[in-house]
């Protein structure tokens, strides 16, 4: 594990909560959020909007604020400094959301659970209604409209004129929408876009920033199909719909099982849990023959890891491609985890990103974290020169781009998902300021919560803090108490660093 600098402010302990208060989330936020004024071709004023930093230099909008705009500024509130706008690093008018690359950067916020929130939670919105910056509102979440398959959050947290683009967040300061429009002739009906489609946004390949002139409006924005924050005339009854982005490859589908298959796959797993595992493993390979995906991935993780079976790699690798094909997420996560690492394949790092891209808009929290490393390393997914460019002298010098942003994006659908690794990872790029502004206490958290989880390099990242004191006083007991966890849990930087001890 590398770590380029570690500045440890606090240690937080952890709990099964992360609520914070109004007052804490609002000071976060205003760290965060930035006025957008946009101009003209002419350099007049256009619009004004909302937006906030959610990676280094780059800011989250709505597509309908940038509209027609040639240039503009953004502004953090409370700081007269103004940053120019360089140009757009992604687009969805469907869902009227922007990407923009400015020439600085501020902390940013994290993005919360791509899960549609409940009816009766409460939310806040920071934005900068008619110019008033940094406006703090408080609301609940009023109604989750569902048409054609496809949701916008409809909520009582007032915007206005100003506020499209703006965060809204959480009890735990998390983006969970990005506020969007309100119908003016209604009582607080105010309705913002799901994370889960700037997250979707953020999965995007990445593409060199567009100037703001390089855009043009195609009639299909949310902002036609909703009244648009302080944009134009309110819309009666518009059709509430968002179309999303498609997958990047398509979505494993799960057969439907017969009585008789399933019922061999819940006894199968019911033997595995009791550890009678010599029972569990006929079933399994009864159950993946008649259909069932997660049998195969069971079966195929039991010869992968030789736990209670002796260990095959290659039989490992056709059970995992069978549980693909059958629509087992982790399944096809799992094959994308052999061809990454050569275990019974050939190791290859180009098929292991669609298996991984594969899992992950299935659902599955560790293909979303497999992918999250290869955008990371840069591994399967770009080189800086072509490949057959790369080998003098016998050497493979091809160097990998990363993309960090990226990385950052899928380390926190795989943490909200449950993947205490990608907490882990999550928190290695807030500790060293990769792809977001350094955060020690976001990371801190982060590594807290990954341990608690399960994640050996959370625990092992935590020892490490209080065995170099990084922001509190050094104890080598409770170093020596992670490490060892850590170790325990089969992490082998942390052994080496508790037999340093």
């Amino acid at each position: 594990m590398n770590f380029v600098r570690i500045v440890v402010v606090v240690f937080l302990m952890s709990c099964g909560c992360f609520g914070q208060s109004a007052r804490d989330i609002a000071r976060v936020a205003f760290k965060s959020v930035v006025l957008l004024e946009m101009n003209d071709s002419n350099g007049q004023p256009l619009s004004l909007g909302s937006g906030f930093f959610i990676a280094n230099g780059i800011i989250a909008t709505n597509a309908h604020v940038i509209e027609g705009a040639s240039s503009g500024t953004a502004k953090l509130v409370g700081d007269n400094h103004k940053l120019q706008i360089l140009g757009t690093v992604a687009v969805d008018r469907r869902a009227d959301l922007a990407l923009l690359k400015v020439t600085s950067s501020a902390p940013s916020l994290v993005l919360g659970p791509l899960t549609s929130p409940t009816v009766g939670d409460n939310v806040y919105v920071v934005g900068n209604p008619l110019g008033l910056e940094g406006t703090f509102s408080e609301g609940i979440i009023s109604g989750v409209r569902h048409v054609d398959a496809e949701s916008i959050l409809q909520m009582t947290a007032p915007i206005s004129p100003g506020s499209s683009g703006g965060p809204v967040m959480n009890s735990s300061g998390a983006v969970i929408g990005i506020a969007v429009a309100t119908f003016r002739d209604g009582q607080n009906l105010n309705l913002a876009v799901p994370v889960s489609y700037l997250s979707r946004l953020l999965a995007l390949p990445p593409k060199p920033f567009i100037s703001l002139g390089g855009h043009k409006a195609n009639g299909e924005t949310a902002k036609s199909m909703l009244d648009g924050v302080g944009a134009k005339p309110p819309v009666q009854n518009p059709p509430v719909s968002v179309e999303p982005l498609p997958p990047t490859v398509e979505e494993p589908k799960p057969p439907v099982l017969s009585p008789e298959i399933a019922e061999i796959e819940r006894k199968a797993q019911a033997f595995h849990d009791q550890k009678r595992y010599s029972e569990a493993v006929p079933l399994f390979d009864k159950a993946c023959s008649g259909g069932s995906g997660e049998a195969c991935d069971s079966l195929g993780s039991a010869y992968d890891e030789g736990k209670y079976v002796a260990k095959d790699y290659s039989h490992a690798v056709a059970l995992y491609s069978k549980a693909c094909d059958a629509g087992s997420a982790d399944g096809c996560s799992n094959l994308g985890s052999m061809y990454l690492n050569g275990r019974g394949v050939a190791k290859d790092d180009t098929k292991a990103v669609p298996l991984y891209s594969k899992a992950c808009d299935a659902g599955s929290a560790k293909g979303c974290n497999g992918l999250g490393i290869m955008y990371e390393t840069g591994r399967g997914v770009g080189l800086n020169q072509s490949r057959a460019d790369c080998y003098h002298g016998g050497l493979d010098l091809c160097r990998y781009t990363t993309d960090y942003p990226h990385a950052v994006a899928l380390y926190s659908k795989a943490c909200d998902g449950g993947s205490a690794d990608g907490c882990s990872n999550l928190g290695d790029m807030y500790l060293n300021g990769n792809g977001v502004a350094e955060d020690s206490s976001q990371a801190l958290m982060l590594y807290s919560r990954a341990c608690d989880a399960g994640s050996a390099s959370g625990c092992s990242s935590i020892g490490l803090v209080y065995k170099k004191g990084y922001g509190v006083q050094k104890d080598k007991g409770r170093a020596r108490q992670f490490f060892s966890k850590g170790c325990d849990m089969g992490n082998q930087w942390g052994c080496d660093q508790l037999k340093k001890m």
